[in-house]
C-alpha cells in the first residue's frame, strides 16, 4: 500500500505540472521560458515540501500524523477553491511587465500548498517505514520517480488532448482529495502498528554494496550532485530549444529522462554498475565534444544534437544519481536530512539556471560551461577512487576528460552559433535575440553588408544595405527619435517616426510576393490602387512586411517582446519601418489579448490580418485555437485577407490549415515558394469569406485534396498539437532547388486553388 501512496503522490505531482504551464502559456505569449520559470519554481516547492518533512519528521509519531492529516485536509481544500476560482482569474494572467516573477506568483497561488504536501508525502512516508526497513527503504524513491515520470507524458498524451481545462483542474482536485485520505490511512496503520517499537526490525548498519573513498561519500554531495543534475536539466533544455530548434514537448522529454535516470539509480542497477555508469559517461562526453566540432549544431543537425545530448545527459544524470545512492546515509534518523539536500540542491540547480543565467549571460552559456564542469567532477571522481582493476582506464579517462573543454573551445570557433560579427545579443524572459552583420560584396560592386535578426536560431529578419560607403554614416538615434510613445487602451504603443532614405526598401525572407507580400498586393488589387488599406501583423521580427506599404496605408504590429522594436527601429541596420511608405504603430503584448480588446472596443477591421508567429517551432497555442482563428476572422473588414506564415522546421502546418477552413467555411489558398536572392523559402496560407485570385507569382499553390485534416481544431480548453510534430525536419529551400524532384514536389503540391469544401 505504501508503494502506492508514494506512486500516486508522485503521479499528481508530476501531473500539475504540465497542466498549470498549459493554464499560464497564453498568458505570456507561449514564450517556452514559461516551462523554464515554471521548472524553477516547482524546486523551490519541492523544496519547502522536503523542509517541511523534515521538520514534521523530528516530532512524535502521533504529532507528526495529526498535522500532516490537518495540511492534506487544508489543501485538499485549497485544490477544490483553486478549479472553482481559476477562470476568474484567467484574465488577469501575463499584465505585468515581470513575467518571470509573475509566473513564480501563479505557480504559488495555484498550486503552491498541494504541490508541498505532494513534495513531502514521499520523504515522510518513508521516514515512517525506515524504522522496519532500514536502508532498503531509499529504494521506494526510484518508485516515486517512476510515478513522477509516467505522471508527466500521462497529461500530454491522454489528458490534454481530449479533457476540458475545467474538468482537469477539478480531476486533479479529486485526485489530490483521494490521495490525502490514503495518506491519513496509511499513518494511522502505521501509528496502530506501532511501528516506534519496531526499529530493531532492522539491521542498525548496512554494508554499501561500493566502497568509495571518504572524500567522495561527503554529506555536501547530497546537495552538490542533484545541483548539478537539476542545474544541467535547464540547461540541456535551453541549448536544444534556443541553440538548435524548438519542439513541442522538448522540456518534457529532457524531464522524463532526468526522473528515469533517478529510478535507474536509486537501484541496485545503479548502486552496483557505477563504474560502468562511470565508463559510459567519459564516452559520451567525448562523443558530444566531437559531435560539436565537427558538425556543430543547427536544425539540420537536430536529431544528431538530440542524440548525443540526450544520451549525455541521461548517462552523466544516471552515474550521478547512482552515486548520490550509493552515499546515502546509514543512520534513519538522517533519510529526511539527506532528501532535504536533494531539494536544496535541485533548488540551487534549477534557479541558477533558469532565473539567474539569463541575467548574466547573454547567450546559452549554460550549456558548455555545465560540460566543462561534469568532465571536471568526473575527472575528480576518477581520480579520487582508483581503483587497482581499472588503472589503465583511469588515465586513459583523465586524458579524455580533459580534452573534453578544449573540444567545447574549439567548437565555438569552428562552428559558431551564427554566421558573422555579432553586433548585439539580448536575452530576457521571451528568449535571446541576436544582431549580425555579413559582408556579402560581390566583385567589382559597391560594398554590401547583410544584417539578421535572429531569435534563438529562428530568423527574424535580414537586410542588406549598400550605401555605408558612399553615404553619410547614419548616427545611433534615441528611442524618442525613432517612435512616439504612448499607450492603446492598456497596452504601451510606439507610433514610428518616418525617416526615409534614398532608395526604396525590398522585402526579404519570408516576405516576398510569393509570400507574406502576396496577401498585400492581393487585397490592394482588389480594393484599387487609389484605396489605402489597413494590416494587422502579428509578429514584428525585423518590422520586414512594411516594405510592402503604399502612400496612406496603416500597418499595426502587435509584439510581446519589448526588446525587439529597439533592434527593429535602429535604423542603422533596418529600416523597414523608418522608411515605410504606411503610418506604422507597434503595440507591446500578446497579440491575442490586444485583438480581443480591439474586438471588444469596437476597432475598425483589417484589410489584412498577418499571423506570423508560428515559424519558431515553439507555437504559442492560444495562437493556433479555434477560437484564435474565430477571433481572427471577427477582425477582418469586408473582403478582408488573413495570411498565416506556416513555414516551420518540425510542425506540418498544413493539416491544421485545412481543419480551420472546413470548420469556418473559408476560403483558403495555400502556397509554397522557393528561395530567391534574399527571398527565402516559404509556406503561406491565405484565408478569405469568398473566393478569391490570389497575386502569388513563382509560388506554388496546394492542393487541398492532398492534405489530410486534423480530426479537430484545438480549442483554448483542450486539444494538442503534438500529432502535428515531425522530428526530421523537411527543408522546402532544398527541394524546391534539387531538379530531380520537382515532379515529386509537383505531384503532392496542385497548381490550382481550392475552396475547402
Amino acid at each position: 500500500m505504501y508503494a502506492l501512496v508514494i506512486f500516486l503522490g508522485s503521479f499528481l505531482l508530476f501531473g500539475i505540472q504540465p497542466m498549470l504551464g498549459r493554464l499560464l502559456l497564453p498568458g505570456f505569449g507561449g514564450s517556452a521560458a514559461v516551462w523554464s520559470v515554471c521548472l524553477a519554481a516547482y524546486q523551490v516547492l519541492l523544496l519547502a515540501g522536503y523542509v517541511y518533512a523534515h521538520g514534521v519528521s523530528r516530532m512524535r509519531r502521533g504529532r507528526q500524523w495529526g498535522i500532516h492529516a490537518l495540511a492534506l485536509v487544508v489543501a485538499g481544500a485549497w485544490s477544490l477553491g483553486v478549479a472553482a476560482m481559476w477562470p476568474q482569474v484567467y484574465d488577469q494572467i501575463g499584465n505585468t511587465s515581470l513575467p518571470g516573477l509573475e509566473v513564480l506568483m501563479y505557480v504559488a497561488a495555484f498550486i503552491g500548498l498541494p504541490y508541498v504536501l505532494l513534495a513531502s508525502g514521499s520523504s515522510l512516508l518513508q521516514a515512517w517505514l525506515v524504522q522496519r526497513k532500514g536502508r532498503r527503504v531509499y529504494g521506494l524513491y526510484a518508485v516515486s520517480n517512476l510515478g513522477s515520470f509516467l505522471g508527466l507524458f500521462f497529461y500530454p498524451l491522454v489528458v490534454e488532448p481530449f479533457v476540458p481545462l475545467a474538468w482537469q483542474w477539478w480531476g486533479f482536485a479529486t485526485a489530490f482529495c483521494c490521495y490525502g485520505l490514503l495518506v491519513i490511512a496509511a499513518g494511522r496503520m502505521l501509528l496502530r502498528e506501532g511501528a516506534d517499537d519496531t526499529a530493531d526490525a532492522a539491521p542498525a548498519r548496512e554494508e554499501m554494496a561500493v566502497a568509495l573513498p571518504r572524500p567522495l561519500t561527503r554529506a555536501w554531495l547530497w546537495v552538490a550532485l542533484p545541483g548539478m543534475t537539476s542545474f544541467l536539466l535547464v540547461a540541456v533544455t535551453n541549448h536544444l530549444t534556443l541553440d538548435v530548434t524548438p519542439i513541442p514537448l522538448m522540456w518534457a522529454m529532457l524531464l522524463g529522462l532526468f526522473l528515469l535516470s533517478y529510478v535507474i539509480g536509486f537501484s541496485r542497477l545503479g548502486e552496483k554498475g557505477l563504474a560502468a555508469w562511470m565508463f559510459l559517461c567519459v564516452v559520451s562526453l567525448l562523443g558530444l565534444g566531437y559531435l560539436l566540432v565537427m558538425k556543430g549544431t543547427n536544425n539540420v543537425r537536430f536529431v544528431e544534437s538530440l542524440r548525443w545530448g540526450g544520451l549525455a545527459f541521461g548517462l552523466v544524470c544516471v552515474f550521478l544519481h547512482s552515486w548520490l545512492y550509493t552515499i546515502r546515509p546509514v543512520a534513519k534518523e538522517s533519510l529526511t536530512r539527506f532528501y532535504l539536500g536533494i531539494a536544496v540542491g535541485g533548488a540551487i540547480g534549477g534557479v541558477f539556471g533558469s532565473l539567474v543565467c539569463p541575467l548574466i549571460f547573454n547567450t546559452i552559456l549554460e550549456w558548455p560551461l555545465g560540460i566543462v564542469a561534469i568532465a571536471a567532477g568526473l575527472g575528480w571522481f576518477i581520480f579520487a577512487w582508483r581503483r587497482r582493476d581499472l588503472v589503465w582506464f583511469n588515465r586513459c579517462a583523465l586524458v579524455a576528460l580533459a580534452a573534453v573543454p578544449v573540444l567545447v573551445v574549439w567548437s565555438f570557433k569552428r562552428n559558431p552559433v551564427l554566421e558573422g560579427d555579432v553586433l548585439t545579443e539580448f536575452r530576457n524572459f521571451y528568449g535571446t535575440l541576436t544582431l549580425t552583420r555579413r559582408d556579402v560584396t560581390r566583385p567589382g560592386e559597391r560594398h554590401q553588408d547583410a544584417f539578421n535578426l535572429t531569435h534563438g536560431k529562428t530568423l527574424h529578419g535580414m537586410q542588406s544595405k549598400k550605401y555605408w560607403d558612399d553615404d553619410p554614416v547614419i548616427p545611433e538615434r534615441a528611442m524618442e527619435d525613432k517612435a512616439m510613445r504612448s499607450s492603446w487602451d492598456r497596452f504601451p504603443m510606439l507610433t514610428v517616426i518616418k525617416h526615409p532614405l534614398a532608395h526604396d526598401v525590398q522585402a526579404t525572407t519570408y516576405y516576398g510576393p510569393a509570400g507574406g507580400g502576396a496577401a498585400v498586393v492581393t487585397r490592394h488589387a482588389s480594393k484599387g490602387t487609389n484605396e489605402t488599406l489597413r494590416v494587422g501583423l502579428v509578429g514584428l521580427g525585423a518590422g520586414t512586411m512594411a516594405a510592402w506599404a503604399n502612400e496612406g496605408d496603416v500597418f499595426r504590429f502587435y509584439e510581446i517582446n519589448a526588446a525587439v522594436p529597439d533592434i527593429a527601429l535602429d535604423d542603422r541596420h533596418f529600416n523597414f519601418l523608418s522608411s515605410s511608405k504606411a503610418d506604422v504603430e507597434i503595440v507591446i503584448g500578446d497579440a491575442r489579448k490586444i485583438l480581443e480588446a480591439e474586438d471588444k472596443a469596437g476597432f475598425p477591421g483589417w484589410d489584412v490580418l498577418v499571423i506570423d508567429a508560428y515559424s519558431g517551432d515553439s507555437i504559442p497555442f492560444h495562437l493556433a485555437t479555434k477560437e484564435a482563428f474565430e477571433l481572427y476572422r471577427r477582425r477582418l473588414a469586408p473582403g478582408g485577407i488573413l495570411a498565416v506564415h506556416l513555414s516551420n522546421w518540425h510542425i506540418d502546418l498544413m493539416p491544421l490549415v485545412k481543419a480551420v477552413a472546413v470548420e469556418t467555411g473559408m476560403t483558403v489558398h495555400g502556397v509554397m515558394s522557393g528561395a530567391q536572392g534574399e527571398v527565402s523559402a516559404a509556406s503561406w496560407a491565405f484565408f478569405a469569406e469568398e473566393d478569391f485570385k490570389l497575386i502569388a507569382p513563382l509560388g506554388i499553390e496546394v492542393d487541398w485534396a492532398q492534405v489530410k485534416a486534423m480530426p479537430r481544431v484545438p480549442t483554448d480548453t483542450h486539444g494538442s498539437l503534438i500529432p502535428l510534430v515531425r522530428l526530421r525536419g523537411m527543408n522546402t529551400d532544398e527541394i524546391l532547388k534539387k531538379p530531380d524532384r520537382r515532379g515529386t514536389l509537383d505531384k503532392l503540391l496542385g497548381k490550382n486553388p481550392a475552396k475547402v469544401e
